[in-house]
């Protein structure tokens, strides 16, 4: 099946390097913070908080081919709702309790580390630079 997503957030320049740059799971969520670029020798931070995850998968860019394999994965976003055709739709799933909690399905893009996550809300997300920190 096809990936369909849809761009969440802002633009970054992709023609830069990016990186999950810090990650933590715990009792408040999934946490992590991707490197991005806005200019050629500007990078921000840009910390992505998800509050009730029910799943996630970190893995380098190359073991997301289906991904990035989709037109709809093609812009200068780092984060993409999935709206069919991911995680959610894998055959290992049919028989979980996952079905049933209907999660929202999210794929977090760098041009190295990259994150399937499954969670109940939408992230949130800030960004930050050495000068200033910003919410949306």
């Amino acid at each position: 099946m096809k990936i369909k997503a849809k761009p969440y957030g802002k633009k970054y320049r992709l023609d830069q390097q990016s990186d999950i740059f810090e990650l933590s799971f715990g009792a408040t969520g999934l946490h992590l913070i991707v490197i991005a670029a806005t200019t050629m020798f500007t990078d921000v931070y840009i910390d992505i908080h998800f509050a009730d995850v029910i799943g996630f998968q970190y893995l380098d860019e190359r073991d997301f081919d289906k991904f990035f394999e989709s037109k709809d994965i093609n812009s200068n976003h780092h984060i993409y709702k999935i709206l069919s055709g991911g995680w959610l739709n894998g055959d290992f799933l049919k028989e979980s309790i996952l079905s049933e909690l209907e999660p929202l399905e999210w794929f977090i893009k760098t041009t190295n580390g990259c994150m399937s996550v499954l969670s109940s809300d939408e992230p949130i997300i800030r960004e930050f630079s050495n000068m200033s920190i910003s919410s949306k």
